[in-house]
């Protein structure tokens, strides 16, 4: 598929609509032979014709477990994940019979690999209305819908840690005699000043650090020189650092486990964010009415009306202060320990 001023990714289309389980295994066959042949960004869509879940099927006889986790091991041998859908979880309804339940299940997917994803972080499938065919049309998007612009939440980022002044900032700027809050909201607006003047924007500075090493590199003076050799060492130090910092950046964000396989793993915590982003992100929701909303305004609407209702009534909570009452443990080595765990 080839897009104006972008490079061209690959497209697969399934059609696995063969009532024998046979034909279907040669098809998982051929697509995980193609698998281990591509780097590109790949995308394969269509009729699967099998259901990753018991969820994913409603009335009739009860899903086979087993050939669920054939589907999903097939999945994951491609190194492939589910793009994110919006719209009816069913995408194809089958027939009604007399005296019988009618079947709907989700046979129609897109699934893409790590590659796909980090070009079209924002993608998203989009399920359409079913006309005249027992299934609904899928529609892939690669742009998600404008973000409404929001003040984000501060969040504590582990790669601070790694910086030779924070823990002198932080002994400059806790105060243990100050009330809790009151503490928590100082401290809160100094990380985010000496986030912006003292750590800084970790991607500028691995571009800047990279930038100047291939300049030195390429120079002709380059390994005639002391000086330069003795400035590629110092600035090889600040990017392994700055390359750690990233690390532990996506790392936090994705929420997941830490690898240790001794090379950098910034890929797969990078398109696990992405992957974690786009499942929470709520691109449409059905209202009272049973239609799916899908436009931002609507959508922001909806939620704050839901909360408004869900929270009308008077509540007895109030701010609790404590900073008196924590155990001495929570304060010293343990507790340090407990919360570098947390974060790590």
């Amino acid at each position: 598929v080839e897009e104006k001023d972008s490079d061209p990714w690959l497209l697969t289309v399934v059609y696995a609509a063969s009532p024998r389980e046979q034909e279907r295994r040669e098809t998982w066959l051929q697509i995980r032979h193609l698998a281990t042949t591509i780097t590109a960004p790949w995308l394969v869509m269509g009729d699967f014709n099998e259901t990753a879940s018991p969820d994913e099927k409603k009335g009739g006889a009860r899903v086979d477990i087993g050939k669920c986790l054939q589907f999903n091991n097939w999945i994951n041998e491609c190194n492939l994940t589910e793009v994110a859908t919006a719209g009816t979880k069913f995408t194809w309804r089958g027939p009604q019979w007399n005296g019988r339940d009618r079947v709907f299940k989700k046979l129609d997917r897109i699934l893409c690999n790590i590659s796909w994803r980090l070009k079209y972080h924002e993608g998203f499938v989009k399920v359409l209305p079913r006309v005249q065919s027992d299934h609904h049309p899928i529609i892939v998007l690669t742009e998600g819908e404008t973000n409404v612009s929001r003040n984000r939440p501060f969040r504590f980022e582990a790669a601070w840690t790694t910086h030779e002044n924070f823990h002198q900032f932080l002994k400059d700027n806790w105060f243990r005699d100050r009330e809790l809050v009151s503490l928590l909201n100082n401290i809160t607006t100094n990380l985010k000043e000496w986030n912006q003047e003292v750590f800084g924007n970790i991607f500028k500075r691995k571009k800047v650090l990279l930038a100047r090493l291939n300049g030195i590199q390429n120079s002709s003076n380059y390994g005639n020189s002391n000086f330069l050799e003795s400035l590629v060492k110092e600035l090889q130090d600040q990017l392994a650092i700055t390359l750690h910092q990233e690390e532990c950046l996506w790392y936090q964000k994705s929420r997941g486990k830490l690898i240790n396989d001794g090379d950098r793993n910034t890929k797969y915590y990078h398109s696990k964010t992405i992957v974690r982003r786009r499942h929470n992100r709520i691109v449409a929701l059905r209202n009272e009415a049973g239609n799916w909303i899908d436009d931002q305004e609507n959508l922001s609407n909806m939620v704050r009306n839901f909360y408004l209702n869900l929270y009308r009534g008077k509540s007895h909570l109030g701010p609790y202060y404590f900073m008196g009452q924590l155990s001495s443990n929570a304060r010293g080595r343990a507790g340090q320990i407990e919360c570098f765990g947390s974060v790590f």
